[in-house]
């Protein structure tokens, strides 16, 4: 076995290595998400997206097609759709070496959600200030 195979196979096993941990952070990232996010009609937790970091895109749902004059009756029903979504992102980032990914949330109403909005009597829930917070 040459040096350069020995070198390419160790690479590959740190590439590797480093791929499985992001996918573990992302998982983590996504669990404290998707627990910490509000849910009124499920359309701001249920927009959330982890891609890869430079990839664009992202889900969004919005509350205008969800009848949203009403609060959901089944809050964690939501919150299981979007962590099962964020759960096959982190699938779909893929085996080959990842360097990052991003935590996307694209609800047209997410900076309300963030920041708050005294006019529509809507708290500030600052969910991706208190993931960087945790995370980093």
């Amino acid at each position: 076995m040459s040096i350069q195979k020995t070198f390419s196979n160790i690479r590959g096993r740190i590439d590797s290595s480093v791929s499985r941990g992001l996918k573990v952070k992302a998982k983590r990232i996504a669990d404290y998400t998707v627990m910490i996010s509000p849910v009124y009609s499920g359309a701001y937790v249920e927009s959330f997206s982890i891609k890869a970091r430079g990839e664009g895109g992202g889900r969004s749902r919005s509350s205008d097609a969800r009848d949203a004059k009403e609060r959901s009756p089944d809050p964690d029903r939501h919150k299981m759709i979007a962590l099962d979504q964020l759960y096959s992102d982190i699938t779909a980032l893929g085996t080959d070496k990842i360097d990052g990914f991003v935590l996307r949330n694209r609800s047209p109403h997410v900076r309300e959600v963030e920041n708050g909005s005294i006019e529509n009597n809507v708290p500030a829930h600052k969910v991706f200030e208190r993931v960087r917070r945790k995370f980093g």
